[in-house]
C-alpha cells in the first residue's frame, strides 16, 4: 500500500519536472457526508460560499445540512439580491462589474426574505446582520477595524 503512494508521488514529481501539469481535482460533494456525524451537534461555517453557488448548488448544500442533528449551528454569508439584480450598487459598481457581470456570483437573498430558505431545511435564523453591525458589536470595542461592504451580510442559524 505505501509503495503505491510513493509511486504516485514519484509519478507526480516526474510530470511536474517535465513541465506537465497535474490533472485538476474536482471537489466532490459525495465526500461531505463522511465529514461529520448526523447524530452529533455540529457547527457549520460557510463564509463567502453561498454567492458562488447556483440555485441548484444551494439546494444541494442545504439538503446536506438538513441532515444535521437538532441544536447544530450554522453561520453563512450571503450577498444582497438587490445588488445581484443590479438595482442597488451600494457604492460598489466595480464589485458589481467584477463579480456579477463577470459571472462569478450566482445566488443572493433579500434580508427580509432570507429566513424562508433555510427554514425549508429545518434551520431557524437567529440573527442576520451586516458586516458594519458586526464590526460595531465585536471589533470596535477591541479597537479593531474591518473594511466591509453593505452588499454582504452574515446569518447565524440553529437546526430545529
Amino acid at each position: 500500500m505505501q509503495e503505491k503512494v510513493y509511486r504516485r508521488q514519484a509519478d507526480s514529481l516526474r510530470r511536474r519536472h517535465r513541465g506537465g501539469r497535474e490533472p485538476r481535482r474536482r471537489f466532490r460533494y459525495e465526500g461531505l457526508p463522511t465529514a461529520f456525524s448526523a447524530s452529533r451537534r455540529t457547527f457549520f461555517i460557510m463564509e463567502a460560499v453561498t454567492q458562488y453557488l447556483t440555485q441548484q448548488g444551494m439546494e444541494r448544500v442545504f439538503g446536506f445540512l438538513a441532515r444535521a442533528s437538532a441544536g447544530s449551528r450554522l453561520v453563512f454569508a450571503y450577498v444582497r439580491k438587490d445588488f445581484l439584480d443590479g438595482k442597488v450598487f451600494y457604492g460598489w459598481e466595480s464589485g458589481y462589474k467584477r463579480f456579477v457581470k463577470g459571472g462569478i456570483w450566482f445566488s443572493a437573498f433579500e434580508p427580509d426574505e432570507l429566513p424562508g430558505f433555510p427554514m425549508k431545511y429545518g434551520w431557524k435564523v437567529i440573527e442576520d446582520r451586516g458586516y458594519d453591525e458586526l464590526a460595531g458589536k465585536y471589533l470596535e470595542p477591541l479597537g479593531r477595524r474591518i473594511n466591509s461592504t453593505p452588499v454582504e451580510r452574515m446569518v447565524f442559524a440553529e437546526k430545529s
